[in-house]
């Protein structure tokens, strides 16, 4: 792309701006090569541009910024809508499936639903019961019939040793998923694995902890490996042009997908892998906008 282009990054009014998220060291990097960046969420007005990045943070991004979107000649992340697990998750468990061993139980929103929390906000009287309830729900013994999982955080996720303690009804429920738990060890610790992409561009992050659900952990980079092609298919699959995917290799030596986010987190921290990694990923921007119009040309 020549300096003079100019990139509108679409975004959503429950988050205008790119503050907190990892996608403003990446405009950062695109600034200083005299890229053009607009920050726009007024979809009643019409803004010129040669690209369109799409950053809804919302599970499912709603059609308009869809429509929105594609009356741009080029677009970043136009066909990943819906990023809710229970559609892209290859671990669940369901019924009649015979499995009987450990289990984890997440939201099936990303971010646990904060995003979505954000956009409908409720009267503080509403709010205030909704929240003693899923406190309340959170603390009672998982064997009552009322129980219900209770998932606002990361924090919230819940394991079970094994498949017979999950509460009655979980399976049935739409808000969260049952995945089979399958974690990657090191020594006495956990691993998380994550791959950030742009376009061509890559780059891959190990952390660990002793806690089995954590978000940040301790960079581990003896552990840090291209991604399997088992993930590489997922994200072709999924069609996500800008973000990043949450993974493990369990002991069988076989990759599980955790997450799959085109809305990535992080953008305040300025240390030097961020800085470094924000500089490899602004630099696939090329490779995308190639393919966008390609893609247009053939439509034609």
């Amino acid at each position: 792309m020549n300096a003079s282009s100019r990139i509108l990054i679409l975004t959503h009014t429950n988050a205008v701006t790119l503050k907190g998220y990892f996608l403003a060291r990446i405009v950062n990097e695109w600034r200083l090569q005299g890229i053009e960046v607009l920050i726009h969420h007024d979809l009643s007005t019409w803004v010129p541009a040669d690209v369109c990045l799409v950053h809804v943070d919302l599970s499912v991004v709603p059609s308009p910024y869809i429509e929105f979107a594609k009356r741009y000649p080029s677009t970043i992340n136009l066909h990943i809508t819906d990023i809710r697990k229970k559609n892209y998750s290859r671990n669940r468990v369901t019924r009649g499936d015979g499995y009987e061993g450990p289990i984890i139980v997440k939201t099936s929103l990303n971010c646990a639903g904060d995003p979505e929390r954000r956009t409908n906000a409720q009267p503080v009287l509403r709010g205030i019961w909704q929240k003693f309830n899923r406190e309340l729900t959170r603390r009672a013994p998982a064997g009552l019939p009322f129980q219900q999982p209770s998932i606002t955080a990361k924090r919230h996720y819940r394991i079970f040793p094994e498949r017979r303690m999950l509460p009655v009804g979980w399976l049935d429920r739409r808000d969260i998923v049952v995945e089979r738990f399958r974690p990657e060890r090191s020594g006495d610790n956990y691993v998380l694995r994550e791959w950030y992409f742009l376009g061509d561009r890559g780059v891959c992050r190990c952390e660990i902890s002793p806690d089995p659900i954590f978000t940040y952990g301790e960079r581990c980079p003896s552990l840090e490996s291209p991604p399997p092609d088992v993930i590489r298919q997922i994200r072709e699959e999924l069609r996500v042009d800008y973000g990043k995917i949450d993974y493990a290799i369990d002991v069988d030596g076989a990759p599980v997908l955790f997450d799959v986010n085109k809305t990535i987190g992080g953008g305040n921290k300025n240390t030097e892998w961020t800085l470094k990694t924000a500089n490899i990923l602004a630099q696939g921007l090329d490779a995308l906008v190639t393919r966008s119009l390609e893609e247009e040309c053939r439509r034609r």
